[in-house]
């Protein structure tokens, strides 16, 4: 029997800035009438998570009018920003990783559908020294040694832009980061890495392994990468034994919101900067 999974990514979900609520409403809707067997949203389910816990409790209590079961693994507005890629000014710290354990749970899980192991790690740890770096990698790698079959691989920023030996950044793992991942991953029988981060769809292959990106539900990328696409949605996946397919589902019911207008053209840097503006949920009712 084919089992299916939504990955959802880049929610941008606030209590405080809610510009992206109606949206995820939609998204609730449309899954609701069909549901798959697993949701799994890759990071960035906060605005500022990374320093606001109703942010992240909202996010979740969001989470919760999904009727499949879900999954999350943190992203750099959850939890903070690895070192060697710092742009939103908020290293990723115990603190932070406390955090998101008290209010979300797990950093890093696994799940077994269909023939297939899909496991969700979070890759900001890799490059900080601290205790969770290590848990997490022998956690990993005793993960796959056991896959009773082939794996999936859930991650919130993707490995590379186009190379696996360029030296990466904010938009994607940084070479040093990368390099203990680049090492393991291949030895084992893993058939694709899904990520988000970028805001943009594609697919692509590196040592026969599928690499997915996967859309935002909240606003498109201004820049997007000459390979991929911009819109808004989620990305279907579909398990039948041993085979894996995915589809791109581009939701034209989603608002296309302009990052540059809602920082009002520059004056400020970061969406946790801008004024206050809540969602009004009353408004919203009939979204989900």
């Amino acid at each position: 029997m084919t089992a299916t999974v939504v990955q959802l990514s880049d929610t941008h979900l606030s209590a405080r800035h809610g510009y992206f609520l109606a949206n995820w409403r939609r998204v609730v809707r449309r899954l609701n009438q069909e549901p798959p067997d697993l949701v799994i949203t890759t990071g960035d389910l906060s605005v500022n998570g990374s320093d606001d816990d109703e942010d992240l409790a909202f996010a979740i209590a969001e989470h919760r009018r999904l009727r499949s079961p879900w999954q999350t693994i943190p992203g750099n507005h959850d939890i903070g920003e690895e070192p060697g890629a710092i742009h939103l000014g908020q290293p990723i710290s115990e603190e932070r990783l406390n955090r998101w354990e008290r209010i979300v749970g797990a950093q890093w899980w696994h799940t077994d559908i269909e023939a297939w192991r899909l496991i969700g790690i979070n890759g900001f740890l890799y490059g900080t020294g601290l205790p969770a770096e290590t848990a997490q990698h022998e956690w990993l790698e005793r993960t796959l040694t056991a896959a009773p079959g082939p794996v999936g691989l859930f991650v919130h920023k993707p490995l590379f832009i186009d190379h696996a030996d360029e030296p990466g950044g904010t938009r994607a793992f940084t070479a040093s980061n990368r390099e203990g991942l680049t090492r393991l991953l291949p030895a084992h029988d893993v058939r694709f890495i899904a990520s988000g981060h970028l805001h943009q769809s594609t697919q692509r292959t590196w040592n026969d392994i599928s690499l997915i990106w996967a859309p935002s539900t909240a606003f498109p990328a201004s820049e997007p990468h000459p390979d991929a696409r911009p819109g808004l949605g989620w990305i279907l996946h579909r398990f039948d034994g041993q085979d894996h397919e995915t589809t791109l589902v581009e939701a034209p019911e989603l608002d296309h919101i302009s990052l540059a207008s809602l920082k009002h053209g520059g004056r400020y840097a970061f969406l946790y900067q801008t004024p206050p503006s809540p969602p009004d949920l009353g408004y919203l009712a009939d979204e989900g």
